[in-house]
């Protein structure tokens, strides 16, 4: 048999969870072989509940990050520069820097027609439109 600290191994399997690697994520993040960690998923359904959470989470974490460069964004970095001056004294400065990542049209494709099948749907190479009605006084335009 193989000892266990079970919240040891709680945090493992959610760790293991977020990589999205099965029980082998779960394994190597535990350090426990797979037929433990088989085990011990099989004897405690507590388990496999927190592990279907954890992915869960992980899923709604990576469609975020997909929303977002579908669209783009932009991401600021910060660095921390450390200069020792002359006279022996350290001087700090941060430098931001602003990075633009711009739309992934291909990636905004696949996550309309996956996500809304029935109203982005491509069948054959036709161009599907959307259609938008305005009423009232903006229909005047």
């Amino acid at each position: 048999g193989v000892a266990v600290d079970m919240n040891m191994f709680l945090d493992s399997v959610i760790e293991g969870a977020g990589r999205l690697a099965g029980l082998a994520g779960i394994s190597e993040a535990a350090s426990l072989p797979a037929w433990a960690v088989s085990r011990l998923m099989g004897t405690f359904p507590a388990l496999m509940s927190v592990y279907h959470e954890a992915i869960d989470q992980s899923i709604l974490m990576v469609e975020a990050a997909a929303i977002k460069a579908a669209i783009g964004m932009k991401v600021t970095n910060t660095r921390r520069m450390v200069k020792t001056g002359e006279d022996g004294r350290k001087m700090t400065t941060l430098e931001k820097q602003d990075k633009h990542i711009m739309p992934d049209p291909a990636l905004s494709k696949l996550l309309l027609t996956n996500r809304m099948k029935s109203r982005y749907k491509d069948t054959e190479d036709v161009k599907q439109a959307v259609q938008i009605n305005v009423y009232g006084p903006e229909a005047d335009l």
